[in-house]
């Protein structure tokens, strides 16, 4: 048994794995010391009293557990819950295991929630969370598809190891990293034919496919407040012309070469929310 393996072994004693997280908080271990750290079951998100689930291959859930929300999301974050409170529904396309809906329905028990997650396996944990944290008042209705412009079956790719959630329509983005991958059919729609036609906050994380979704529901966006979306760099400009042309205006910029952003429309009444 090689040293990565015995601590691994050792951190699964309760104590020991709880002393590890509050030195991993701390900054007082290496931050890759949380790779030997498995979290089984229903764990609360660091700093909140929101529980998501967690299995040994899930390196998002253990991460928002340990350390909570990544830094370079806190402004947008904090915007987030500034702005949904006062809302009266939200669309999260790319909801991953569902930390914005989670938040949206636990800021604002009345919101209207559709919460819209492409990758199987990942959608699986979404209901979980749903469930465990609905309220009596929530109105949240969850889709397994993908957005796109049209209706169909697509290929989609989804890494093997425990980064399994930031799966793609777009393989490229995975080749070029090296990430070893599965291929599976889903199906995209383009949300036409939705219930409802006007969401106050949109969030798009879709891991390149941003312009595709953006152009797919481009009624939507029309119609909404607040836009949170992540942005690869190389998609920026694509984006930020097409969101000019919308007449929305950024309100929180980013340098990452996968960035995090907000826009505020200009046409829509702000409702107190600057």
């Amino acid at each position: 048994m090689d040293l990565k393996e015995l601590l691994r072994n050792l951190l699964k004693i309760y104590f020991l794995k709880i002393i590890c997280i509050k030195l991993l908080r701390l900054n007082a271990l290496p931050r890759r010391f949380k790779n030997l750290i498995s979290l089984n079951g229903f764990y609360n998100i660091y700093n909140y009293k929101i529980k998501i689930f967690n299995e040994n291959n899930d390196a998002v859930s253990r991460d928002l557990c340990i350390f909570g929300i990544p830094k370079k999301e806190e402004a947008n974050f904090i915007k987030f819950k500034e702005v949904i409170r006062n809302s009266d529904s939200f669309l999260d396309v790319g909801a991953g295991t569902g930390l914005y809906s989670l938040f949206a329905m636990s800021i604002n028990p009345e919101i209207k929630i559709l919460s819209i997650e492409a990758n199987p396996y990942v959608y699986d944990k979404l209901l979980k969370n749903i469930n465990k944290n609905k309220n009596n008042s929530a109105q949240i209705e969850t889709l397994n598809k993908a957005v796109l412009n049209y209706n169909k079956n697509i290929d989609f790719y989804i890494p093997t190891g425990d980064d399994y959630s930031y799966a793609t329509v777009n393989k490229e983005l995975l080749e070029n990293k090296k990430i070893s991958y599965k291929k599976i059919e889903i199906e995209a729609i383009d949300l036409v034919d939705t219930t409802n036609s006007k969401f106050d906050v949109i969030k798009i994380d879709v891991e390149g496919a941003e312009l595709d979704v953006l152009e797919a529901i481009i009624k939507k966006i029309e119609n909404c407040r607040f836009l949170f979306i992540e942005i690869m760099q190389e998609n920026k400009k694509g984006v930020l012309e097409l969101l000019n042309k919308l007449s929305f205006s950024l309100l929180i910029d980013s340098d990452e070469d996968v960035g995090n952003y907000v826009f505020k429309s200009e046409k829509i009444i702000d409702y107190g929310n600057n």
